[in-house]
């Protein structure tokens, strides 16, 4: 998080808004698990099927995209 806010102080892009920290809470949804635990996490080398998330990419898209509509 440091680096990337380090990293748009140095850009100085203007049309880039502050950062926006988002929280997306998935407990009720995979419940007691390495990816919201963080306990147990899968190595690099372990087979996609194996660290499937249902729906992780639409959540991943979701909110932000519903964020940056809200905000503009």
């Amino acid at each position: 998080m440091r680096s990337l806010e380090q990293f748009l102080r140095a850009a100085k892009i203007s049309r880039v808004q502050s950062l926006t920290v988002l929280d997306l809470p998935v407990r009720d949804l995979y419940g007691v698990h390495w990816s919201t635990t963080g306990r147990k996490v899968p190595h690099a080398q372990t087979p996609d099927k194996a660290v499937y998330l249902p729906g992780r990419n639409l959540l991943l898209l979701s909110k932000p995209l519903s964020s940056a509509h809200c905000i503009r």
